[in-house]
């Protein structure tokens, strides 16, 4: 009983052996990629300055920060700027109760020049007063609007959303008008910067959704065409094209490796296969058939981390099948190197 045991276990791990060689594959055309490496840049970036002098009362951010919804970065002390609107409010309003006053001398004169009971030029430098007034009060109102404003620029503001990379100056100093304060970059959005050469640029616009491989952060991100230079760089002989994701994002730093895979055209009598598929012994390899019959073929390289070879002969077709697994239940070796 033990002897038949053993004799169906070997017969069925013969058949096992014998159905997974039996398994073909058929050959799959080579198309070359090029692979292209360039790193994330932000999509924008301002360097934002101080536009009035005075001293910082506070600076509410710091590197690697992000920008509030309100957009306040640092502010100047406003003192002097809000004593100069508070006399402008006292001025406006003398100026509009002397408005009154002169008005209501107007209007009695004016009843009076009908009844003839007082002169033309009494009336005429009534009239002048209520003039003289009222542009007063108008030229103190033009100076609030610019105070105002003044008082608006006291406060540096950024961008909501964009990242604080670098930062200047600290509370407590004193600032001059165009001093630069802080540098904000908007890493929502990235720009990936690649040289092509004509041929990879046209490869590119014919691929209707891009994506490039964050290699740090091991995972695709869908992009877009962004910017292509209507020249090239002499030096290279490449033409400058940006990317830029297709949407927003808020894990997205500058300095990221953005790896770009370009399929290229077809290669004539080279072909890709499982790497298993292949015969291998002493630098030689080999595709075996159904019907056993061995072809040698030239190994031209690994892909996807050596599960797929690259290999080349004469005579190769797409049609061609060949065993899956042709080193399964035989005593040739699958890879044997050559060894001293």
């Amino acid at each position: 009983m033990y002897r038949l045991c053993c004799v169906l276990l070997f017969f069925c791990s013969g058949c096992e052996a014998a159905a997974a060689a039996a398994e073909t594959i058929a050959l799959q055309p080579y198309r070359r990629q090029i692979e292209i490496t360039g790193f994330t840049r932000a999509f924008e970036e301002r360097t934002l300055a101080a536009e009035v002098s005075g001293r910082y009362a506070s600076v509410d951010v710091d590197v690697g920060d992000t920008v509030a919804a309100d957009g306040k970065v640092a502010e100047i002390e406003t003192t002097f700027v809000e004593l100069d609107l508070a006399a402008n409010r006292i001025a406006r309003e003398k100026a509009r109760r002397s408005l009154a006053l002169e008005e209501k001398k107007l209007a009695r004169l004016q009843r009076l020049i009908t009844q003839e009971s007082t002169t033309e030029a009494s009336y005429d430098e009534a009239a002048l007063a209520v003039e003289i007034v009222r542009l007063t009060l108008a030229e103190l109102e033009n100076e609030e609007t610019r105070l105002q404003e003044r008082l608006k620029r006291h406060t540096i503001i950024a961008p909501s959303g964009w990242r604080v990379i670098e930062r200047f100056v600290d509370a407590g100093e004193y600032a001059t008008a165009s001093e630069p304060v802080v540098t904000v970059a908007d890493y929502r959005r990235v720009r990936i910067p690649y040289a092509l050469t004509f041929e990879e640029l046209q490869l590119l616009q014919d691929i209707s959704q891009l994506a490039v491989y964050l290699s740090d952060l091991d995972q695709h991100l869908p992009v877009a065409i962004h910017a292509v230079a209507p020249g090239f760089v002499a030096a290279t002989r490449k033409i400058e094209v940006e990317l830029v994701n297709a949407g927003p994002r808020t894990d997205l730093r500058g300095g990221l490796r953005a790896e770009l895979v370009l399929a290229g055209r077809v290669e004539e009598h080279v072909f890709e296969v499982p790497a298993v598929s292949l015969l291998s012994r002493f630098d030689a390899h080999w595709l075996m058939k159904e019907n056993g019959q061995r072809l040698q073929v030239t190994l031209l390289g690994r892909r996807n981390n050596g599960e797929t070879a690259v290999i080349a002969a004469e005579g190769l077709a797409a049609t061609d099948r060949f065993l899956a697994d042709p080193g399964a239940g035989t005593n040739f070796p699958v890879d044997q190197r050559e060894t001293e």
